[in-house]
């Protein structure tokens, strides 16, 4: 990982800031391009949020599916923990 993507990630998750972006539509669909585009993609699941619980889960179920087809999915203290 590089040193600018490290930073930013810890700048991002390690905010005490309660913004989180629409997973169903936002996350899932830079995920997607991301995927398309070659990059491996891991996705804070507590990072992100919906209007509705249900399209939240089934958002991240769409990204997990298959064995992480489009990515990956954990939770942002365990991505903090693995890159500090």
């Amino acid at each position: 990982m590089g040193l600018l993507a490290r930073k930013f990630l810890l700048d991002v998750l390690g905010s005490s800031s309660s913004n989180t972006a629409a997973t169903a539509i936002i996350s899932y669909m830079h995920i997607r391009e991301a995927n398309d585009r070659g990059y491996d993609c891991l996705v804070p699941e507590d990072c992100v949020g919906s209007y509705f619980p249900q399209f939240q889960e089934i958002g991240l179920q769409m990204i997990k599916a298959q064995g992480g087809i489009f990515g990956w999915v954990s939770q942002s203290a365990h991505i903090l923990a693995a890159i500090r």
